[in-house]
């Protein structure tokens, strides 16, 4: 005990504490020192943090943005029921396909195939209907009295479509009539498609039949068609 007391130091007393301390609370008192800004960049990584260790309530407003999500992160099951409405989707989300065809002669009698480019074929799926939106504009006149009408008819795998009402372009009466002073220089119609024929590819096309009694230089300058899924 006489060695042991007649060797013990300032030194030696200060250096045992300082010991005591790293091995008992030194440890609580360098966590409670340590801030985010002596944390280096990626040092704490996502096997370093424990299973539910970070909630909703922790993370900063907007911090999750839509570049941090992975692709397919948000699924159907992950979204409210009525949480996204129709001015949350982008302009023309629902559009399948569309195509256009035109400018054609109008003034022959011959049944004219309408060819649209790029041709147009739509497979529907059962439960989800597709139609058709289809609009002509012409630009038609008359030499004289004899009215100059064209008629278009569409057509769904090749076979005509009677879906109520044909498109039917008109000229100005000569003299024009008050009520119609311009004829009727555009139709549209539109109608669904594959309803009984689900799975089954479905071609859009239309037929015109042209009329004699028009000038030479009147036309249909476009036909246009547009397949919309219903939501």
């Amino acid at each position: 005990m006489r060695r042991a007391g007649g060797s013990l130091t300032y030194g030696n007393v200060v250096a045992t504490i300082a010991l005591f301390l790293a091995i008992s609370g030194g440890a609580v008192w360098a966590a409670n020192k340590i801030t985010s800004k002596q944390i280096g960049k990626g040092a704490v990584k996502n096997k370093n943090l424990a299973k539910n260790a970070v909630k909703a309530k922790n993370l900063a407003k907007k911090s999750v943005t839509s570049a941090k999500l992975a692709g397919g992160a948000v699924n159907n099951a992950a979204i409210a029921d009525g949480a996204v409405n129709f001015a949350k989707l982008a302009a023309g989300t629902n559009v399948i396909a569309s195509s256009t065809a035109g400018p054609l002669a109008a003034n022959q009698k011959s049944v004219t195939t309408v060819s649209f480019s790029p041709p147009l074929t739509v497979t529907p799926a059962v439960g989800q209907p597709l139609t058709v939106n289809l609009e002509a504009r012409g630009t038609l006149s008359q030499p004289g009295e004899e009215n100059c009408g064209v008629e278009i008819l569409p057509t769904v795998n090749g076979n005509p479509l009677a879906v109520g009402e044909l498109l039917t372009l008109e000229s100005p009466d000569n003299p024009p009539e008050s009520l119609f002073p311009n004829g009727l220089p555009v139709a549209s119609v539109s109608f669904p498609v594959g309803l009984s024929q689900p799975g089954v590819p479905q071609t859009i096309g239309a037929v015109m039949v042209g009329d004699e009694d028009c000038t030479a230089g009147s036309r249909v300058d476009q036909i246009a068609v547009v397949v919309t899924q219903e939501k």
